[in-house]
């Protein structure tokens, strides 16, 4: 049996334990709920795999799209907080779905990373033209296109 001082002394305790688990799940549901969404336009299975991974890990919500179509109508609809644009896509590549965005109020100031296999001068000066803000080229570092991916969502959108 208890003391009387050790059974307050054990109820605070329990309270504690209480409140922080509170204040964990408060923090939980608000990173949650700051978390941003990203949208991966990537038609290569492997790459699609490895980025999920690696930006889930890093906070992030992913949706994919596996051709340039479906990256644009789900760009237009689901309004991401950043999309990774392939070059190379399917139905419409990278830089017509770029230029459709750019066309559209709802597109015209969605950060966009150009992620590729094509990385000579004239590919990254294109993609710049047509609206592109970062370009990457595959193959390429967690920690940079992390990073990119990071830096392009906590920018605001004006």
């Amino acid at each position: 049996m208890l003391s009387p001082r050790a059974a307050r002394a054990a109820v605070a305790v329990d309270s504690r334990m209480v409140s922080n688990r509170c204040n964990a799940i408060d923090e939980v549901n608000f990173l949650r709920a700051m978390s941003k969404n990203v949208l991966l336009a990537e038609d290569e299975p492997n790459i699609v795999e490895s980025l999920t991974f690696l930006l889930e890990r890093a906070g992030f919500e992913i949706s994919v799209a596996t051709d340039g179509r479906q990256a644009l109508k789900i760009a237009l609809e689901q309004q991401p907080d950043v999309l990774v644009l392939d070059l190379m896509l399917p139905e419409l590549d990278g830089y017509e779905v770029l230029r459709q965005l750019r066309a559209h109020p709802k597109g015209e100031k969605l950060p966009v990373l150009m992620l590729t296999a094509k990385g000579q001068r004239i590919d990254r000066e294109t993609a710049l033209e047509c609206g592109a803000d970062l370009f990457m080229t595959k193959p390429f570092a967690n920690a940079e296109i992390t990073a990119a991916v990071t830096r392009l969502a906590s920018e605001a959108r004006g």
